[in-house]
C-alpha cells in the first residue's frame, strides 16, 4: 500500500546526505511530497509538490499543492 511517510529531521550537519558527501538542498519534517518527471526530446523536468502536511509541526510554510522544488535539464549535445 502506498501512503505518505513522515520523518523527523536529522541535524543539518550530520545526516545521511552529509555522511555520504552530498548536499541537501531542501528539507522539511512532517511534510510529504509527490514527484513528477516529464521527459521530452530536449528536456527533462522534475518537480516535487507538497502533497500533505501531517500536523502543525510541518517545517515548511508552503501550502499543499505548491511546488517544493523544480529542476530542468536541457540536452546540450546531439547523439
Amino acid at each position: 500500500m502506498a501512503a505518505p511517510k513522515y520523518y523527523e529531521l536529522s541535524p543539518a550537519d550530520d545526516n545521511v546526505w552529509t555522511r555520504n558527501g552530498a548536499t541537501q538542498v531542501a528539507r522539511a519534517a512532517h511534510t510529504s511530497t509527490f514527484q513528477g518527471v516529464t521527459v521530452s526530446r530536449e528536456t527533462i523536468r522534475y518537480e516535487a509538490v507538497i502533497g500533505a502536511k501531517w500536523d502543525d509541526r510541518s517545517t515548511t510554510d508552503k501550502v499543499v499543492g505548491e511546488p517544493w522544488t523544480r529542476s530542468r535539464s536541457r540536452r546540450t549535445t546531439t547523439a
